[in-house]
């Protein structure tokens, strides 16, 4: 596994040469989510896509709901992770 500068580095380097702080921001911010979802499987704090359902409904009639293919879900788990306080 690298580490956390080396994959900076490589987000840097994927980058345009114009890119904004805002860009910068959001391309760490991704990654660092795609780990916490990794880390949350590994742990094994996910749920069956049917589960997610069954305690949040199925989102029809909702707002903005986006709308994906089965073929873009490679996986039906959920990982599970707090909710941010307000």
């Amino acid at each position: 596994m690298s580490t956390v500068k080396e994959q900076v580095h490589q987000i840097a380097e994927r980058l345009p040469d114009d890119a904004t702080w805002e860009q910068v921001r959001y391309e760490v911010h991704v990654r660092e989510k795609i780990e916490e979802g990794e880390k949350a499987v590994a742990e094994g704090r996910t749920l069956p896509h049917d589960e997610v359902r069954k305690r949040f409904g199925s989102g029809s009639g909702s707002v903005g709901r986006i709308r994906r293919s089965r073929t873009s879900m490679p996986s039906r788990r959920f990982a599970l992770r707090p909710l941010p306080l307000l």
